[in-house]
């Protein structure tokens, strides 16, 4: 019979979370610094943190929209690690950023499980489940950063009433983790009511796209017109950007 498999795909973003799947990537996330124009070498720590032996195909993947050189910028000797039960090893690689490299290099290093079992799998007619674990990585080329963000507009969740959205573009070349806060007041009043942070789990925006920022509320608005004045520190965003709206509620 023939053998099948299915695949479930991760991108973990937090070291915990590694460890629900057997596997410990150090660094979980991957942001380095380099010249145009370099060649530079690095590591990346894996364990094995189950009692068995595993396996794990190992693959790249370029998502950079500056990148216009056909160059792999990361290049990974091992295409494949086998561990022992618990078993440290060190993933070599290396970094070759082009002469004409500008803004931010981005792309997802993966670690797909194989079955070390597969011939009995395969003869039994049994399905493996197979784990692929993807951590991000991120080069930023040093003195060709551009920071520039627009916020687009502020609306109240139509589906949580507690939840306002915040859409916020990245116009710049490099991804940025906005960590802002936003000041709700009664309109023409400079009272506030309440304060809350924005994008409190700071979840990236990538060069040249959009993403809704959540503003989680402790509770809902009454209904009434309120201004909502909206603030990003410089040091998240690389500029500071703030904004004022009108928002309506109603029951």
């Amino acid at each position: 019979m023939r053998f099948k498999y299915l695949t479930i795909n991760i991108l973990l973003f937090s070291l915990i979370s590694t460890y629900s799947f057997g596997l410990s990537i150090d660094p979980i996330r991957t942001i380095k610094y380099r010249d145009a124009g370099t060649i530079t070498n690095d590591v990346i720590i894996l364990k094995n943190i189950k009692d068995t032996a595993t396996a794990f195909d190992i693959s790249f993947r370029d998502m950079s929209i500056n990148n216009t050189s056909s160059l792999e910028w990361m290049k990974i000797p091992e295409k494949s690690v086998q561990f022992k039960p618990n078993e440290s090893i060190n993933l070599n690689y290396e970094l070759h950023i082009p002469e004409d490299a500008k803004g931010e290099y981005y792309g997802r290093l993966s670690f797909v499980e194989k079955d070390i079992d597969a011939d009995n799998s395969e003869a039994t007619g049994m399905m493996s489940i197979k784990t692929k674990i993807s951590v991000p990585v991120f080069i930023i080329v040093n003195g060709t950063q551009n920071y520039d963000s627009e916020l687009v507009s502020l609306r109240l969740n139509p589906r949580n009433d507690k939840q306002l959205e915040i859409l916020l573009h990245n116009k710049g070349n490099v991804h940025i983790r906005p960590l802002g806060e936003c000041n709700i007041m009664k309109e023409g009043s400079e009272e506030i009511l309440n304060k809350y942070p924005i994008n409190s789990d700071a979840f990236p925006v990538y060069p040249q796209t959009s993403r809704v920022l959540v503003v989680n509320m402790t509770q809902k608005l009454k209904p009434g017109n309120y201004t909502i004045d909206v603030y990003f520190p410089k040091d998240t965003l690389g500029i500071n950007l703030s904004g004022s709206y009108n928002l309506v509620t109603s029951n």
